[in-house]
């Protein structure tokens, strides 16, 4: 096998190392995405809520649309894709700017929000 040296060979290293970190946490990822898609599929019959934000989202189901379906569909996704990025920068700046306690106190409500509220939500619904 050939061995390289210099720039190549720290960007091959730092690669197997990157993957060497996500098999740790393939597993956990694969297995949130089944249960939740079970739990769509089994509690929820595949359904959307509608009482959610999903109202605000452009549907030709109900009177918030364009008329096509296609064009709700990409509007839906630029106006997401949008917030997203609006707030990946909002975090962004806030970790440059090293905002530490405001970056904790995300995480801790986000981290409590999941755990109690969405999972309560979720037991709420299965039973009823």
């Amino acid at each position: 096998m050939m061995q390289l040296d210099g720039v190549w060979g720290e960007r091959i290293e730092k690669c197997h190392h990157e993957i060497h970190q996500t098999k740790k946490i393939l597993i956990p990822v694969i297995s949130n995405q089944l249960l939740t898609l079970a739990g769509w599929h089994f509690v929820y019959n595949c359904e959307t809520d509608p009482n959610s934000l999903a109202l605000y989202l452009l549907d030709s189901r109900h009177n918030f649309t364009t008329g096509s379906d296609i064009y709700d569909g990409a509007l839906n996704g630029v106006i997401c894709v949008t917030l997203l990025a609006a707030m990946s920068f909002f975090m962004l700046l806030v970790a440059i700017y090293n905002f530490k306690r405001l970056i904790k106190a995300w995480l801790s409500i986000s981290c409590l929000l999941i755990i109690f509220g969405i999972s309560a939500l979720f037991a709420r619904d299965a039973l009823i």
